[in-house]
């Protein structure tokens, strides 16, 4: 959920994600911003997260063909709570801009699970 990474491999696209999950940070690099100083919240959502991690991570396993981690799901009404509490109240080109990464490796990892034939079962 948080170290497995993509894979390198010699032809195009170069990386490819790993069927059975890769990191939720590098699959959104948005939620970085999770990080940031600051919100009402913080220790609340903190302490949701953490002990609703501990009971996905005690599953023991993240399934099978997927890109990032599904189950981290029941993660993100924390994870907004902290995203719109912390920081400014004003958008800034960095959150613009791992918004947008975010969503152009979501989409190559949709691409290439639908479209092609690079990551099957």
């Amino acid at each position: 959920m948080l170290f497995q990474g993509f894979e390198s491999v010699s032809y195009f696209p170069h990386i490819l994600p790993n069927g059975f999950g890769c990191s939720i940070f590098l699959a959104s690099p948005f939620l970085c911003l999770l990080f940031r100083e600051g919100g009402r919240y913080k220790v609340a959502a903190w302490v949701a997260i953490a002990s609703l991690t501990l009971v996905l991570w005690c599953h023991g396993n993240p399934g099978s063909w997927q890109f990032s981690y599904r189950y981290a799901m029941i993660l993100l009404p924390w994870m907004f709570l902290l995203l719109t509490a912390n920081g400014t109240a004003k958008i800034t080109v960095s959150e613009i801009s791992l918004f947008a990464v975010s969503v152009a490796i979501n989409g190559m990892a949709t691409w290439l699970f639908l479209w092609t034939e690079q990551i099957q079962p």
